[in-house]
């Protein structure tokens, strides 16, 4: 069995939501910084720019380097505990899910950096430094120490910078904006405009006939993605056809069925060899968690999340859940324009050879409307911003969706009248559902 190997946007998703990968790379480049400009030795009398250069003595500057080192290990464990601290708030009052987003914060991680390129680089030139002994001269690199009090500088920017980010992006809004626009992000690179020539890889699933056979999933985990070239020439040389289960976002338990692999002869023999069997497992990487990167159902999911925990007792938020709900309207309006359907592979005949699901404009409002019509059905206000998501759909949404769109009316109108005790919030219910129902069909307000 050939060893799984993540594919390349793969690895670079999960470095870009790790905290430790940049943090990591400065550490390396101050230690190379300082390796190399402690080598460096100037002659202060002819330097042009000795009024900015280091002029204390071997004894200063490594008292000097002591103090700043010391100091960056304890700022970076005061950011550390802060970042943690943040962590554990937004996820318990927001939603686990959101933590994401937070890892992905480039703010936090270029402070770090900073942080620890700066002890990093101090430690480097400390070692260098000595004093004048009986078997050697005194050395002081007077350019390296130099440079450190530009790091010592930034650092307290970057300290500056933390204490006003950190309260930042902690508010609901923006991790709710920071949501938005990596989804809007995810569905633009998922789904091509109309019109480009990537749209030719979407189009109707593939008919899976009764011979056709099943492969396995080898991991359990999610799908993140659909890279189907190196599969197509498999089975293009073999002519043989494959449909996917599963769409990217969805979990594969491992030894269920992945995908269906079959030849056009109902009669026509042939085995499933490890080629076949490798290629299409490697065509959807398998993961441990989600991530935005070619799943826009996450991003939706991680908005919706938001919205419920505001709507928990614990919580009592409806003005976020509002917010959250207002959001999802401008995600789904994108949606409406896209071309959602289900991806193709073909070969260079222009034969389909493989092909994956992908969920709907309803899929996508169901995901949307769902759960927060069961845990918001009791609260007029989030009623009604999910009346007014839906009256919106009415004039972006595609014709072929309005009648699911009417079933969420109908569905959310039932659940209002059974939750809510106030006969004037079950009117005002009723009168904005005639009004969302009254542009399904075209009306005039």
């Amino acid at each position: 069995m050939k060893r799984f190997v993540p594919r390349l946007g793969t690895v670079a998703e999960y470095l870009r939501s790790a905290l430790w990968p940049l943090p990591s790379a400065s550490v390396i480049a101050a230690l190379a910084l300082g390796a190399v400009l402690t080598r460096i030795e100037i002659d202060v009398a002819d330097y042009p720019f000795r009024s900015v250069l280091f002029t204390g003595g071997v004894e200063g500057a490594r008292a000097l380097l002591q103090v700043i080192a010391g100091s960056m290990i304890t700022v970076t464990s005061l950011v550390f505990s802060l970042t943690v601290v943040v962590l554990q708030l937004s996820a318990s009052n927001y939603s686990p899910n959101v933590l994401t987003q937070l890892m992905r914060d480039r703010g936090n991680q270029v402070v770090l950096s900073v942080f620890l390129a700066t002890f990093s680089y101090s430690y480097m030139v400390l070692r260098t430094i000595r004093s004048k002994a009986s078997d050697q001269e005194a050395f002081l690199p007077q350019l390296a120490v130099s440079v450190l009090l530009l790091f010592a500088l930034a650092s307290l920017a970057a300290l500056v910078y933390f204490i006003h980010h950190i309260s930042t992006i902690i508010k609901v809004d923006s991790i709710l904006a920071s949501i938005q626009n990596e989804l809007h992000s995810s569905i633009d690179s998922h789904y091509p405009d109309a019109g480009g020539r990537e749209v030719e890889s979407r189009g109707a699933l593939l008919e899976v006939p009764d011979h056709a056979r099943q492969i396995v999933g080898r991991r359990s985990g999610y799908v993140q993605g659909f890279n189907p070239q190196d599969l197509v020439d498999v089975l293009s040389d073999r002519d043989l056809y494959v449909c996917y289960r599963y769409s990217v976002g969805e979990h594969v338990t491992a030894g269920t069925p992945l995908a269906s692999l079959w030849r056009s002869q109902a009669d026509a023999d042939f085995a499933i060899d490890e080629e076949i069997a490798d290629s299409v497992h490697s065509a959807v990487p398998i993961m441990k968690s989600r991530t935005l990167q070619e799943d826009p159902t996450h991003g939706i999911r991680q908005i919706v999340d938001v919205a419920l925990r505001a709507l928990s007792p614990g919580m009592n938020d409806p003005t976020t859940a509002v917010d959250a709900i207002g959001r999802l309207a401008t995600v789904l309006e994108q949606l409406s324009s896209k071309p959602l359907l289900p991806r193709l592979g073909g070969d260079s005949r222009g034969v389909v050879r493989v092909s994956m699901p992908a969920p709907s404009f309803d899929d996508y409002l169901d995901l949307v409307c769902r759960q927060l019509r069961l845990y918001g059905a009791h609260d007029v206000v989030v009623v009604e911003a999910m009346l007014k998501l839906l009256e919106d759909a009415g004039y972006f949404a595609p014709p072929e969706a309005h009648d699911a769109i009417r079933t969420q009316i109908t569905d959310l109108v039932l659940a209002a009248e059974k939750e809510l005790e106030v006969e004037s919030d079950r009117a005002a219910v009723r009168s904005k559902a005639a009004r969302a129902r009254r542009i399904l069909e075209g009306e005039s307000d």
